[in-house]
């Protein structure tokens, strides 16, 4: 048999988010591509030598799924945020367009990359 889509990834693999993604383009650059979260280092990526906005900016950079993405801040709570905003050290979701009509809530908030 085959697996089903994920509808979430949770990837967390300290600065390497931007390979993983780019191994994983074929299944993030669908239609049905899942809801993203992954940790984000603002400073260098010192275990994985990629940049730090390198894993959004690849999510962005994919135009079938047209994700949007959100910041959880320490302080709770969820905040738009577009693919070249830099604040430091923070959790993101990334929402693809197909996705966002099950979390209203979420959509609202949620700037366009």
């Amino acid at each position: 048999g085959t697996l089903p889509r994920p509808d979430v990834l949770k990837v967390d693999v300290e600065g390497a988010e931007a390979r993983v993604f780019a191994g994983a383009r074929r299944l993030l650059d669908a239609p049905d591509a899942p809801i993203v979260v992954f940790e984000e280092l603002a400073g260098p990526a010192r275990y994985a030598g990629t940049a730090p906005l390198a894993a959004r900016q690849l999510l962005a950079g994919l135009a079938r799924p047209g994700y949007r993405f959100l910041r959880i801040p320490r302080t709770g709570g969820l905040v738009p945020c577009q693919a070249e905003d830099r604040s430091g050290w923070q959790d993101i979701i990334a929402i693809p367009r197909a996705r966002a009509g099950a979390w209203p809530e979420l959509d609202m908030q949620a700037a366009p990359a």
